[in-house]
């Protein structure tokens, strides 16, 4: 795992050793994006989770623009479990929690009443991702799902790049063999003054593998 941050001098305020913890035997850190405007977004490789995006209202004031967790601990035991993270291997519910696939049935793991919702309760969100800053303003996240995690059949190797750009845009390239389905991102955006999300979602396709990429501009009218 590679952090470039070297302070808790960040907008948003939150403490990188509040999100120091062993998982599993693996450790979950803070990571704060920044691009040359000064907005900042602020990560935690616990699920992908995206704890603020801090950008400017029209009057140049910062403020954070979802809702977030102050802590680790708060991500963990969240109420909302799936709030801004990474979710899979499925997004939304399998009625039942089971499928078939090339004529053999697949029981999953069930989480919502009798189905499976966004791919279990230890689905991608709960999951420790490899993580790597190597620049202040790019993140990527890593992880292997295992054949037969929470019910799903095959390997699947998942890897994830956030980015900050200086046009204040959050993009989110996930690249994915093309197992079942993708996962999907659910962000809960607070108004803040006039904010304004647009998403635009780009689509490339190359044998064996799904790459999306997902870019929020964020713009204060």
């Amino acid at each position: 795992m590679i952090n470039t941050s070297t302070s808790d001098e960040n907008l948003c305020g939150l403490k990188r050793a509040d999100f120091q913890t062993t998982v599993n035997g693996k450790q979950t850190d803070l990571f704060i994006l920044k691009n040359e405007n000064g907005a900042e977004i602020a990560v935690t490789n616990y699920g992908g989770a995206v704890l603020a995006i801090m950008v400017p209202d029209k009057n140049g004031k910062y403020a954070n623009v979802i809702q977030g967790h102050d802590s680790i601990t708060h991500v963990i035991n969240s109420h909302e479990p799936f709030l801004s993270t990474l979710i899979g291997r499925y997004g939304n519910r399998i009625a039942g929690g089971k499928f078939i696939l090339e004529g053999k049935e697949y029981s999953l793991t069930i989480n919502n009443g009798p189905n499976s919702l966004h791919g279990g309760p230890t689905g991608f969100h709960t999951r420790i991702w490899d993580a790597e800053q190597e620049t202040p303003q790019s993140l990527k996240l890593h992880y292997l799902s295992a054949d037969g995690e929470e019910g799903f059949p095959g390997n699947l190797d998942i890897h994830v790049t956030y980015t900050l750009s200086n046009q204040n845009e959050f993009i989110i390239f996930p690249i994915i063999p093309k197992v079942l389905a993708p996962a999907y991102w659910f962000f809960h955006i607070v108004p803040k003054g006039a904010a304004r999300l647009v998403t635009k979602e780009i689509i490339a396709k190359r044998k064996n593998i799904v790459m999306i990429a997902m870019i929020l501009p964020f713009c204060f009218c």
